[in-house]
């Protein structure tokens, strides 16, 4: 089952974004088979408001498990996460 990560970040956290992101991404590459896509959410001015992840796991505790030890989770970058299940279409 594929499930979606929404996760915005607190706000004016731009540079805590900058500061964790290679952490993020090199926690990302470790789950590389199981992301269907990822990738920054942003407004009309391209600032960054968070996170979008769509991932393959069996339940969602183990996409809890996922989202609480990414390196932007650990590191107090979101003020909010939202998870539920995915049904990709096309």
């Amino acid at each position: 089952m594929h499930y979606s990560l929404i996760c915005y970040d607190l706000p004016d956290s731009s540079e805590k974004r900058k500061r964790l992101r290679e952490s993020h991404i090199k926690y990302l590459n470790g789950f590389k088979k199981l992301i269907l896509f990822a990738g920054p959410i942003m407004d009309e001015e391209n600032n960054v408001l968070g996170s979008l992840i769509v991932i393959k796991f069996s339940n969602k505790d183990e996409v809890d498990d996922f989202s609480k030890n990414d390196p932007y989770f650990l590191g107090g970058l979101f003020k909010k996460v939202l998870i539920n299940k995915f049904k990709k279409v096309f």
